[in-house]
């Protein structure tokens, strides 16, 4: 299971991603919600969210400068970014700093299977990738450890 923050500024929105969408059949699980970027950030430390799926305009901090954060502390999260129909300005930022997706708002529950399949995806390759990345580090760990006993270094 990925766990999954929400943030909108909007509560209904919030309540309808939240409560309408069957996230468990694809895979996700709500870990929690934030109702802007500032609180997301904190929500994200405590709770470790593999996605977030975020507004892009909202007060405090929008969504785009929490997905500048949340790269540069944590790159692995994949960002699924809402927006508006008259928001496509916003849109061309999301690209800069490497959204996974977009849904437009108003929200169609139709196009989220597609979508949370496509995150879904993108989470289990990025789960191979770091586990084979681990396996290749401990690798090379034991074979420079089983080197060094074999070849001591003089001194």
């Amino acid at each position: 299971m990925y766990r999954v923050l929400l943030v909108d500024d909007e509560y209904l929105e919030l309540q309808l991603l939240r409560d309408n969408i069957d996230w468990a059949a694809y895979g996700f699980e709500i870990c929690a919600t934030a109702m802007n970027g500032a609180q997301a950030l904190h929500t994200i430390s405590e709770q470790r969210p593999d996605v977030v799926v975020t507004d892009i305009k909202m007060p405090v901090m929008d969504g785009i400068e929490l997905s500048v954060r949340l790269h540069a502390q944590y790159p692995d999260i994949a960002i699924v970014f809402l927006t508006g129909y008259d928001q496509r300005d916003y849109l061309k930022n999301a690209i800069t700093v490497d959204a996974v997706d977009f849904l437009l708002k108003p929200i169609d529950l139709a196009e989220v299977p597609a979508l949370l399949e496509r995150v879904r995806l993108h989470c289990d390759e990025r789960r191979a990738i770091s586990a084979a990345s681990r396996s290749n580090l401990r690798e090379y760990i034991l074979a420079a450890a089983s080197a060094a006993a074999v070849n001591p270094m003089p001194g």
